[in-house]
């Protein structure tokens, strides 16, 4: 069952272009970085795009020697299937994850994936049809475990086993879900629920894995220790027997995927130093490329919004195994947007508008920020005249189509999100940017719109028209009209307040208004200075 997932209608910046590499020798605790050269800085500065490599950015495993096999590590994604941010020359995304791999199989080096978790971000219907895309792209590209983070948890149980090794044909090599201190149903060993450990081999190397839920998230999680449906212990209360079941199978390498704070993973590290590595959450969108040690164990992070990979480079020792590590951030330049990767897209929006009126109907209505309805750019311009024409000209006015259209530039194969929440949220009129839901007489699309009796919410609000900074002008506009009908009809407290109600200064449209879609993630060079201009428009004629 292949789905997609979309890129949200905001997404994050590109973080500074830098790759580090370590040479790490298990019980050897002379290891040295090499940091990175003023040329890994280089950024590649384009009109509203995110930080990301120039094209002379270093090759991926320079000064590498050849591995026996290669551990990529993921995490963190929080819905980001394509390049997070709407603007060109993000980084990240499924396809151009899809091309380091290929890049790596192009060498012949063996190469396998597993994953921290935290892939979704929201509790949805929508999330959902997320969820399952994002997991059927990691089973195309060969991951072989994920954790489960909050996140992940919040699915709950039986969404969660109703995926766990649900695939027939990937059944002789399943995506383990990992959660040593994870019980469903308080039922351990539950088939089809999260798993302590597991084992595998790539390239003669045998991996082994595993992982918590840290202390502090646990109780963010389940304040009461359980839910109905979920319990948890102490990741210190686990461990000691996974460690136990992995020395048995005699693995090369033990990793562990601390779903916690930064500070928890590292005390982990340091009780139980039989792990080779320790990935940790919560840490910087764009993290460092070096790793922590902890003794002789690597302490490394891998951000968030799936913008970089953790490469580890593993070949066995006599006692213990060399690991070479590099973060690589998954830019433009280097790595080729996979066009096989959009069909999960494709996919997924099917889904949802297969199954919209779900997705729909699990999204709750707010109230505007200010008593009133919107009533759409068209009855504005009747007395605004010269403000509609101008709008008219933007980009604005064609907001909502362009998600049909896709933007310019756009490295692969572009899908229509036209019932998309996630976009129709900064490419519509009625919403809240940030919180991804309608207000009250706001936006929808065209199928809902009409099956609530409310054709107007989509065919009247479409783009990003005057009421995003101006408020719902149903008030507004019936008092002047009532004005415009008889002038003595309106006292003129009422009218002063009226006309008052939807004005807007630059210092608060710079401040809180534009921000709410022209973010640091979704347009990260945006200067209102420079873009207000563009948009500029009287306020009445």
């Amino acid at each position: 069952m292949s789905r997609a997932d979309l890129l949200t209608g905001l997404a994050g910046v590109a973080g500074i272009a830098l790759v580090g590499l370590i040479l790490y020798r298990g019980l050897s605790s002379d290891v040295t970085p090499i940091e990175p050269t003023p040329e890994d800085d280089q950024l590649s500065q384009t009109d509203d795009s995110s930080h990301t490599h120039t094209p002379e950015a270093k090759p991926i495993f320079d000064g590498w020697t050849e591995p026996k096999a290669l551990l990529l590590i993921t995490g963190e994604q929080h819905g980001y299937m394509e390049p997070c941010g709407c603007s060109a020359n993000q980084a990240g995304g499924m396809a151009r994850r899809a091309g380091l791999i290929d890049q790596i199989k192009q060498r012949a080096w063996p190469v396998t994936s597993i994953d921290l978790g935290g892939m979704v971000k929201r509790q949805r219907k929508q999330t959902e049809f997320k969820w399952i895309s994002m997991l059927d792209a990691m089973r195309e590209l060969g991951y072989r475990a994920v954790g489960l983070g909050p996140e992940d948890l919040r699915m709950g149980p039986a969404f969660l086993m109703s995926q766990h090794f649900s695939d027939p044909e990937t059944t002789d090599q399943p995506v383990a879900f990992l959660g040593s201190n994870i019980t469903f149903f308080d039922v351990p060993d539950l088939e089809g629920g999260p798993v302590p450990f597991t084992t595998y081999e790539v390239g003669g190397v045998k991996i082994g894995v595993t992982a918590v839920l840290g202390d502090s998230l646990r109780e963010k999680v389940f304040p009461e220790g359980a839910s109905n449906d979920v319990s948890t212990v102490s990741p210190a209360e686990a461990l000691p027997g996974v460690i136990k079941e992995l020395d048995a199978a005699d693995v090369d390498v033990k990793v562990l995927l601390s779903y916690s704070e930064a500070f928890e993973s590292e005390q982990l590290a340091k009780d139980f130093p039989q792990f080779d590595v320790v990935v940790t959450a919560k840490g910087p969108e764009d993290p460092s490329p070096k790793p922590t040690h902890i003794g002789d164990t690597l302490v490394l992070r891998v951000g968030h919004k799936g913008k970089h990979v953790a490469a580890l480079g593993i070949t066995p020792g006599n006692d213990h195994p060399t690991i070479q590590y590099e973060l690589i951030e998954l830019d433009a330049h280097r790595f080729e947007h996979m066009t096989r990767m959009d069909e999960h897209m494709r996919s997924y929006q099917q889904s949802i508008n297969d199954f919209v009126e779900d997705v729909y109907n699990d999204i709750p209505e707010g109230s505007p920020p200010r008593p009133g309805s919107y009533v759409g750019a068209e009855r504005c311009g009747k007395c605004h005249t010269k403000a509609f024409a101008k709008w008219r000209t933007t980009r604005h006015a064609h907001a909502y189509e362009s998600l049909s259209e896709g933007r310019k530039n756009f490295e692969g194969e572009w899908v229509s999100r036209l019932n998309d929440p996630e976009c129709i949220s900064c490419h519509a009129t009625g919403w809240d940017a940030q919180g991804v839901f309608p207000y009250e007489s706001g936006f929808l699309p065209q199928a809902i719109a009409e099956s609530r009796g409310e054709p107007d919410r989509f065919h009247l609000l479409a783009g990003q028209q005057c009421e995003n900074c101006h408020g719902p002008g149903s008030h507004h506009s019936d008092v002047m009209q009532r004005w415009l009908d008889d002038r003595n009809s309106v006292p003129p407290a009422e009218f002063t307040a009226a006309a008052t109600e939807v004005k807007v200064d630059l210092a608060t449209a710079k401040e809180s208004l534009c921000i709410k879609c022209h973010d640091f993630e979704n347009s990260p060079k945006f200067d209102f200075k420079t873009y207000w201009p563009k948009v500029m428009h009287p306020g009445r004629d």
